[in-house]
């Protein structure tokens, strides 16, 4: 039974940071990117809906730095 407990907190804490890694990644280039960081970006990985969100975000941040440069 405490083998099984332990297990089950092994696989809870890694499905946890799986889930919370790329949405802090995402949290660090949003704050960049307000503070005025047009290079930020947030690294594609992940399930398909952070994949699908990093992505979107990162063709914001460079349309976003794109329209700076040409100002």
């Amino acid at each position: 039974a405490i083998l099984l407990a332990l297990a089950l907190r092994l696989v809870g804490g890694l499905v946890i940071r799986r889930v919370t890694s790329p949405l802090s990644d995402t949290m660090k280039a949003a704050d960049a990117l307000a503070g005025g960081d047009l290079t930020a970006r947030v690294p594609v990985r992940g399930g398909h809906e952070f994949r699908h969100l990093a992505d979107s975000f990162n063709r914001m941040a460079g349309a976003l730095e794109t329209a700076a440069d040409s100002a």
